[in-house]
C-alpha cells in the first residue's frame, strides 16, 4: 500500500472499501447476496439473507457498539442523517444492486472522516488509539446512513474473530 492520494497517509484499513470497489468494476458478480468479512474473521457455520432478514435495501450486519461517534457530532458532521447511524459494521451482508450504489460511498466517507483529524480523540470516536483507526468503520456507518437510513444489527452471526494481537479467539455470539 502506498500514501493514500487524498490523506497523504498510510492507512490499510482503506483497503476494504477500495476493494470492495474495484471489485465491483472488474469482475462480473452473478450473486444476489454478498458477504463481506474483515481479514480476521472465521465463519463457524451457513450465514444466509434470509436468516438474518436481509433484503434489498435493508442489508444487516453486526453491531460495534464502541462507535459512539454515530451519537455525537461526529455522526452531525459526516452525514445528513445522523439519527440514522447505527453503530454496526463487522459482518456484512448486502444485497448486490445495494453495494454497487453504496460501495464508492462507503469509500469517501472513510477518506472523510480520515481527513478530518480535529476528531481523532477517543471521547468523540472511541478509537483506543486516538489516531483515526476507525474511520473505515465510520465510513461504513455514516455512508449506510446516507443510503439506506436504517441498519439492522445482529448480534449471532456464527462468526469468530481473531486477533492477532492476543493471538485469541472471540466468539461474535454475543
Amino acid at each position: 500500500m502506498s500514501r493514500h492520494p487524498l490523506t497523504g497517509d498510510w492507512y490499510p484499513a482503506i483497503n476494504k472499501p477500495a476493494a470492495v470497489v474495484h471489485w465491483l468494476n472488474q469482475v462480473k458478480v452473478d450473486a444476489e447476496y454478498i458477504l463481506i468479512l474483515d481479514a480476521d474473521m472465521i465463519m463457524r457455520g451457513p450465514i444466509t439473507p434470509l436468516e438474518f432478514n436481509a433484503a434489498r435495501c435493508r442489508p444487516v450486519s453486526t453491531p460495534y457498539d464502541y462507535l459512539i461517534g454515530c451519537d455525537n457530532e461526529l455522526a452531525k458532521i459526516h452525514t445528513s442523517h445522523p439519527n440514522s447511524c447505527d453503530k454496526v459494521r463487522g459482518v456484512i451482508i448486502m444485497h448486490i444492486n445495494n453495494l454497487r450504489r453504496f460501495a464508492l460511498l462507503w469509500l469517501h466517507k472513510t477518506e472523510e472522516v480520515r481527513v478530518n483529524v480535529g476528531h481523532c480523540s477517543r471521547n468523540i470516536t472511541g478509537d483506543i488509539y486516538e489516531a483515526g483507526w476507525i474511520s473505515e468503520m465510520y465510513g461504513y456507518a455514516f455512508g449506510a446512513a446516507e443510503v439506506f437510513k436504517i441498519f439492522t444489527g445482529y448480534r449471532n452471526m456464527p462468526i469468530f474473530f481473531t486477533s492477532m494481537d492476543k493471538n485469541a479467539v472471540y466468539n461474535m455470539q454475543l
